[in-house]
C-alpha cells in the first residue's frame, strides 16, 4: 500500500505538523459538500490523525466534543469555520483564506492556534480553553477570552491600517499575557506595557 502524502503546516510559533493526505480523517467519508463550501464531520475520532480542508474552496470543521486531536490544516481553504467543542481540537489549528473563524468550547483548543486570514481572523475561546498560542495576523483580527483561558498567551498583529480587537472576561484579567503589533489595538480590560 502506498504511503500518503504529508503535507507540512505550521501554527503557533512555527511549530510544524503535517496531516496526512488521503487519511481517514480527510477521507470523502467524512466530507461532505457543493462545491463551494466542504463540511468535514470531525467528531468524535474521525479526525484523530488530522483534517485537511481542501484548496479554494469555504470550509467547516465540525469537531464536536473531545473530537479533532490530531492538526487542523485550514490555510489554503478560500475560508475557515472551525467548531470545537469541549475538549476537543487539541493537535493545533492554522487557518488562512480571507476569513477565519474558530470557536472554541470549553477547555479546547490546547495545541494552538495560528490564524493568517487576509481580511479577518475571529478566535472565541471558552472557560478554559486557548491553553496553547492564539497567534493572529490579518487586516482585522478578533480574540475574545472567557474565563480562565487564553494562558499560552495572544499575539496579534498585521499590516498599515490592521485592527486588532482583544476582550477577556476574565476578572484576573490576561493570564497568559498579550502582544498587539496591529496599527490600531482595542483591548478590554487595557494591555499592560510591552510585548
Amino acid at each position: 500500500m502506498a504511503r500518503p502524502f504529508l503535507r507540512p503546516a505550521v501554527f503557533a510559533v512555527g511549530v510544524a505538523f503535517a496531516v496526512a493526505v488521503g487519511s481517514a480523517a480527510c477521507g470523502p467519508s467524512n466530507a461532505t459538500g457543493n462545491g463551494h463550501t466542504t463540511v468535514l464531520d470531525c467528531s468524535g475520532s474521525k479526525c484523530s490523525s488530522g483534517a485537511l480542508c481542501p484548496s479554494g474552496v469555504d470550509c467547516v470543521v465540525q469537531c464536536g466534543d473531545t473530537g479533532c486531536s490530531g492538526p487542523i490544516d485550514c490555510s489554503q481553504a478560500a475560508t475557515c469555520d472551525i467548531e470545537c467543542g469541549s475538549s476537543s481540537c487539541s493537535g493545533g489549528i492554522v487557518c488562512g483564506g480571507t476569513s477565519c473563524t474558530v470557536h472554541c468550547g470549553a477547555s479546547s483548543c490546547s495545541g494552538g492556534v495560528r490564524c493568517t486570514a487576509t481580511q479577518s481572523c475571529t478566535v472565541l475561546c471558552g472557560q478554559s480553553a486557548c491553553s496553547g498560542t492564539v497567534d493572529c495576523e490579518s487586516a482585522a483580527s478578533t480574540v475574545t477570552c472567557g474565563q480562565s483561558s487564553c494562558s499560552g498567551g495572544v499575539t496579534c498583529s498585521g499590516g498599515a491600517g490592521s485592527v486588532c480587537n482583544l476582550a477577556t472576561t476574565d476578572p484576573h484579567g490576561w493570564s497568559g499575557g498579550t502582544c498587539c503589533k496591529a496599527a490600531t489595538c482595542n483591548a478590554t480590560p487595557p494591555l499592560g506595557q510591552g510585548c
